[in-house]
Parts: C-alpha cells; sequence; structure tokens
C-alpha cells in the first residue's frame, strides 16, 4: 500500500470531504458578484454554488450529468437511483400524477371509518375537478388521449408521439388551438413530425386515422408551420419506398433493385414535380415483378390509373421492358 493511499484511509469523514471540496474549487472558475471572491463552494449534495466568504448561494439548481450507478435488484435500485422516471409529455401531467383511489383502506389495508370515506370521497371530487380547472387542461386531457388513440392506429413509434405530444403543447402555448377541432390538429402535427424523421404519413392516412377531411388537416398544418415558424422540406421519395417495401414484405435486393431505379429517374428529372408516393409506387413495381393490381392493393395511397400511367412513363424514359398488362 503506497503512502499516499494510508493517509488517505486515516482521514476522517470531514476531511475527506473538504479535500473533494477543494479540488472543485480549482476547477469552478467562478466569481461572487457580490463581494467579488473566487473562493465558490460546490455543495453536490444539495447541488449549490456557495460563496465561501459571504455566504451567497450563487446557483441552487446544479445537475449531475455523470453515470448512473448500476444496481442489480430492486433493493440495490432504491438506494444507488439518483432520479424518478422520465417526463412523458404526452400524459396529461407529464407522467408526475397524484391518484386518489377508490378502495377506501388506509396503509395496513383496515376500512376507513364512514367519516373518513364520506370525506376522500370529497376528495376525490374536488380533485379532479382542479385537474381540469387549469388553463388548457381540458383540452389537453381530450387532445392527448387521442393523439395515443391515432399513433396506435398508425404505428407512431413512441419518440415521435412524445415529440407530437411536446409540438401540440406548445401550439397551445401560442393560442393556436382555438378555433380548430381537437382531431384535426393532432393530425397535422404527427404530419410534420413524422415528416421530419422520415416516416412521413399520407393525408388519406390520418384522415382516416381521425375521422377529418383531408383539406381540414392540411389547412392546419399550414397554419401551424405559418404561425410557429417551422420549415418543412418536400417529401423524400427514398422514405416512401422502404415503407412500401416493409409493408409489401420485399426482400432487401428488391429494395436495393427499386433505390438504383429511383436513382436514375432523379438524374433524368423523372420525379420532378410528381407525386413522390407514385414514383415509390412504380420503382417497386418495377423492381419486384408483382402484377400492377397487386401492388395497387398493396398501396392504396395511389390509385391504378395513375400508377399505371406513371410506369408507362417511366419505361419509356428509363428504357424499361413495357409488361402487357401496361
Amino acid at each position: 500500500m503506497s503512502k499516499k493511499s494510508g493517509e488517505t484511509e486515516n482521514l476522517t469523514g470531514k476531511e475527506k470531504e473538504g479535500r473533494k471540496i477543494n479540488k472543485i474549487n480549482k476547477k469552478i472558475k467562478m466569481i461572487c458578484p457580490d463581494c467579488k471572491t473566487s473562493h465558490i463552494i460546490k455543495d453536490e449534495h444539495h447541488g449549490e454554488l456557495i460563496c465561501e466568504k459571504c455566504g451567497l448561494v450563487i446557483e441552487d439548481k446544479l445537475y449531475n450529468f455523470g453515470a448512473e450507478h448500476s444496481a442489480y435488484d430492486t433493493e440495490q435500485r432504491a438506494k444507488k437511483e439518483r432520479t424518478g422516471a422520465p417526463l412523458k409529455f404526452s400524459k396529461q401531467f407529464k407522467g408526475l400524477t397524484t391518484e386518489i383511489d377508490r378502495y377506501n383502506r388506509d396503509i395496513s389495508g383496515k376500512m376507513l371509518p364512514t367519516e373518513r370515506i364520506a370525506q376522500m370521497s370529497r376528495l376525490r371530487k374536488w380533485h379532479k375537478r382542479t385537474r381540469l380547472s387549469e388553463p388548457g387542461g381540458r383540452n389537453l386531457s381530450i387532445a392527448l388521449s387521442e393523439l395515443d388513440r391515432m399513433c396506435s392506429c398508425l404505428n407512431i413509434p413512441k419518440n415521435i408521439k412524445e415529440e407530437c405530444a411536446k409540438l401540440y403543447r406548445d401550439a397551445v402555448g401560442m393560442g393556436l388551438i382555438k378555433g380548430r377541432s381537437i382531431e384535426s390538429s393532432i393530425a397535422a402535427v404527427i404530419y410534420l413530425v413524422s415528416r421530419k424523421h422520415h416516416i412521413p404519413k399520407t393525408l388519406k392516412e390520418l384522415a382516416g386515422a381521425s375521422g377529418m377531411e383531408k383539406r381540414d388537416i392540411g389547412r392546419t398544418y399550414n397554419f401551424f408551420c405559418k404561425n410557429m415558424k417551422i420549415r418543412t422540406l418536400p417529401s423524400d421519395t427514398r422514405d416512401y419506398v422502404h415503407r412500401f417495401a416493409c409493408n409489401i414484405g420485399l426482400s432487401g435486393e428488391v429494395e436495393t433493385k427499386a433505390h438504383v431505379l429511383l436513382e436514375r429517374a432523379q438524374k433524368i428529372g423523372e420525379t420532378s414535380g410528381r407525386s413522390p408516393i407514385s414514383i415509390a409506387a412504380s420503382v417497386i413495381y418495377f423492381a419486384s415483378g408483382m402484377p400492377l393490381k397487386e401492388i395497387s392493393k398493396k398501396i392504396p395511397e395511389v390509385g391504378e390509373t395513375t400508377l399505371r400511367k406513371r410506369c408507362k412513363d417511366m419505361a419509356c424514359e428509363l428504357g424499361l421492358e413495357l409488361n402487357e398488362e401496361l
């Protein structure tokens, strides 16, 4: 054992903490705004920066960005865990709710007296009322449940769902929801965020999931983009190719062939000014060799007539063989 480690073991708890604070003070380069000294102490237990000379609390909300302690069972997790569950924007109170159950039992499992049961019933009623009395509380309770339903219907991942909920909360805070239906607003938010993350949903799909007209969803989408100053790029045809190939169940080799055909079409300008959905369906048709009617059934977003016309144009421009059904 080295001399330095032996000295450390002989130190008391206060002396160890003093040495730790001195090490921290060397790293902190800050001047007290009150007495202008540089003797700043970092209290890691309370998350504060304190001036050693005058006692001013300079910062009272410090965050520890270090690694979480490893825990292998429930007991270790309870002792070592420094944080709780993450905030969830898709929940009304971000997951930090207080619930009063209806069992009318105390902590030991015994039934409450009759007087206490009546009191708990009143508390439960007023607790429910106050939750919805906040500005936008009623709107959020309905909107977030609708968001959960639509994301489940459209197979939206959880991270996209959370971002949709956050964007909707921002729109509520800016007063953009007034005079607009909740369904069209939620559909517009999903349309915007899904395009941003390259998993676009069509207006037809959103209209079917929300029960609203495509025109109303499009208007709400444009309104949000304009007032929230969100710039969106046109949908990428490659995203639709990957999505349709996964839905149909095509192999990776066929999907790669479809992407190659798409690149050839983009180089000669065949895709400009045309719907990315129809272009994606046509390259999948040529790459897979499936019948045109089967493709139109598997991809209901594009009609059979539109798909036939787009395939004819692409075959002429790229020099592909025309099938008898075209």
